[in-house]
Formats: structure tokens, sequence, C-alpha cells
């Protein structure tokens, strides 16, 4: 399996012949549809889930209640410009969600996939991802250490 590196990169992978299929949020693939990027006649949708935020803002559980209301109070009073809802869904607001009912298509695939949405599990990634981004600069830095040390050696 191959990641991409997005949404939009998955879809024009498909596109191109470089990629046989690919999990792809539909409101981009549409979005892209609809903009011309490509023929949507030259994919077939296997499977879709049920539609579930694509986007969210989330506020710590220990907050002020009265901050809290006034956080939403923002959020659910603001209007998107003209411009933002003329891309398909046509959404002009934010819109409450709740991780119990409205991410539970996401939990589902994730649950599936045995990844579960899950601070254990998200704590297990984010030490994946910094023991692999520090493999490199070790190497790198042993390299460097071993090429001082070389007698004769200069540069």
């Amino acid at each position: 399996m191959i990641h991409s590196g997005g949404h939009d990169r998955s879809v024009m992978g498909g596109n191109s012949g470089d990629y046989d299929a690919g999990p792809v949020a539909s409101d981009v693939f549409h979005r892209m549809v609809a903009r011309g990027q490509v023929c949507g006649e030259n994919f077939r949708i296997i499977w879709q889930s049920v539609p579930f935020p694509t986007s969210s803002f989330a506020y710590a559980h220990d907050l002020r209640p009265e901050l809290v209301e006034k956080i939403k109070q923002c959020f659910y009073g603001f209007r998107f410009p003209e411009e933002m809802t003329r891309d398909p869904g046509g959404n002009d607001r934010f819109v409450p969600a709740t991780y119990l009912k409205d991410w539970e298509p996401v939990r589902f695939v994730a649950d599936k996939m045995n990844a579960p949405y899950t601070r254990t599990a998200s704590d297990v990634e984010a030490r994946c991802e910094a023991e692999a981004e520090a493999r490199p600069r070790t190497a790198r830095e042993q390299q460097r250490r071993q090429q001082q040390q070389e007698p004769g050696r200069t540069r």
C-alpha cells in the first residue's frame, strides 16, 4: 500500500493510472469533478460511507462554561462568504457535531482497519512517527561522527 499524500493526489493518481484504488473524501472528489480537474465517469465508486464532518473544531473539556458558550456563539453565528458556498454542498455556516453520533462512520472504518480513534492509538502513532523521523537524523549524525574520526580525511 502506498500513501499518496492527500485526497486530491489519490484522485489524480487514480486518474493517471498510478493507483488502482484509493480512499478519498467524497466532497473532495465531487469538488474536483465540478471544477473539471477530472471526469467523474472515469471512476468507479466501490464503497461510500454515510456523510460525516470533513473538518471540525473542538474545545477543551475543562473550559469555563461561559467561555464555551462564547466560542459556540462565534462559530454558529459566523456565515461563510458567498464564494465559499459555491463548492458542492453549499454550506454557509458551521454546524454542531458530536464524536458519538457524527463521527461514528469514521470510527467504524478505523475499527475495521484496526486503527481505532483512541487516545492510546494516537499516542502510539505519534511515538512511531517521532521514531521514524529521528532515525535518518541519527544515521546522519553517526555518519558525520565517523567521517570526523577517520584519520587523514579532509573535507
